[in-house]
């Protein structure tokens, strides 16, 4: 089963604009934000059983080196065809207010 979650999503306005995280059906992802060259990459797990709905990022590679490898939790929700998300630092606590979610859109270029 695809998770709901597959595909290509950007923040296109305030202060992660042009932020983009490619979640794949394997489990794998990528993240980009060009404008400051970050860039990594890892494994995704969702939980959509509970609320919020919780994700984990495990970068396994990322531009800021032994900084940025980790896992990242927080949580996500789709509404309107947006992906809703927030995530913590890494290998820190779970975010959990849903009022700073950043909103994503999809991205298919």
């Amino acid at each position: 089963m695809t998770p709901v979650i597959a595909g290509k999503w950007k923040v296109s306005s305030g202060q992660f604009m042009g932020l983009v995280y490619e979640f794949k059906t394997d489990g794998s992802f990528r993240m980009e934000m060009g404008m400051y060259g970050v860039n990594g990459s890892g494994t995704y797990t969702i939980n959509d059983k509970t609320f919020p709905k919780e994700i984990d990022i495990q970068f396994t590679e990322h531009t800021s080196g032994a900084a940025g490898i980790g896992i990242y939790k927080g949580i996500w929700d789709i509404k309107d065809e947006k992906l809703l998300m927030k995530v913590g630092t890494a290998n820190g606590k779970r975010w959990t207010d849903t009022s700073a979610f950043v909103t994503y859109s999809r991205d298919t270029l």
